[in-house]
């Protein structure tokens, strides 16, 4: 094929052994999540998702065509960003998602993509690839890593190790500078307006950052580092379910007494660094094709 597309199953492949797909086991969460939210909302998978995602949780969730001419990045799969790519009339083209389904922070937890959705899908052409684990502990292309560079880190050190490799990374500010000019960094590089802070040290320099979200044993490991700063995406966990209160419950016991400071710029800010610069800057030079970003509207959805 000429450079004005490529071959569905070529740019799959390439990205399989990038991100060392195959050296995965089933991803964690969502095994687990994933088949749960899709039969709750009586959809079934196998009738949407490809046989090897619905075994390893990572890859070509959805098969719609034979050949790529647009590349589209994005941090949730999710029933809006979706809509967002059929409203510009985008066809024969691979959708790359770090989260194979959406998580609605305010209110309902993970979310499904509607049957109209995967319908649009087929008829539109538009594949959907999914990053998750894959794309957190790579050792190059990470959520954690766009965003210390991002913020100007140094000396970058691993810190948090997830089951498949380390997750996060702690690293200096080439000078020390107030929290308040720190807090303005996150907001420009993030594009949110209203990061949310614990703020227990006027300045900064030594800077923990993990992308998603953290519990309370990873803030505690964080300051054990001896880190002025963890930037994260969330550490007040907003989802509204058991789990989530649980995380608030164990996070408004530890706050007081906490010496390191905090800042949450949402889930998804956290995450777009990377599948905003990085991943389409990758693309782009491996396949030769148009490649953007989708935003998603709400940062804190």
């Amino acid at each position: 094929m000429g450079r004005d597309q490529e071959d569905l199953a070529d740019v799959c492949a390439e990205l399989d052994a990038f991100f060392r797909i195959d050296a995965m086991g089933p991803d964690l969460p969502f095994s687990r999540l994933l088949p749960a939210v899709y039969r709750d909302a009586g959809i079934d998978l196998q009738a949407h998702f490809t046989p090897v995602f619905l075994q390893r949780f990572h890859g070509l969730m959805v098969r719609a065509g034979r050949s790529v001419e647009r590349i589209y990045t994005a941090v949730f799969c999710s029933d809006e960003i979706v809509a967002k790519l059929l409203s510009c009339g985008a066809q024969n083209a691979l959708l790359i998602c770090h989260h194979p389904i959406v998580m609605e922070t305010s209110n309902r937890g993970f979310l499904p993509l509607s049957g109209a959705s995967l319908a649009a899908l087929q008829e539109s052409g538009l594949s959907v690839y999914v990053l998750h684990t894959p794309l957190d502990v790579h050792a190059t292309v990470s959520p954690s890593r766009a965003l210390a560079r991002s913020l100007w880190l140094t000396a970058l050190e691993p810190w948090f190790e997830g089951p498949e490799g380390t997750v996060a990374l702690y690293g200096r500010l080439p000078a020390p500078i107030q929290f308040e000019a720190l807090l303005a960094l996150v907001r420009e590089t993030t594009g949110v307006p209203d990061p949310h802070f614990v703020r227990n040290h006027r300045s900064a320099q030594k800077v923990a950052v993990l992308g998603g979200g953290i519990d309370v044993s990873g803030i505690q490991e964080a300051e054990g580092l001896g880190c002025d700063v963890l930037a994260t995406g969330t550490y007040w966990n907003q989802v509204q379910t058991e789990i989530g209160k649980g995380y608030r419950r164990e996070f408004t016991a530890i706050r007081d007494s906490l010496r390191i400071s905090l800042i949450e710029c949402s889930h998804y800010a956290s995450e777009a660094v990377v599948m905003r610069e990085d991943v389409v800057e990758l693309c782009e030079a491996r396949f030769g094709l148009p490649c953007a970003f989708v935003p998603q509207d709400d940062p804190w959805y």
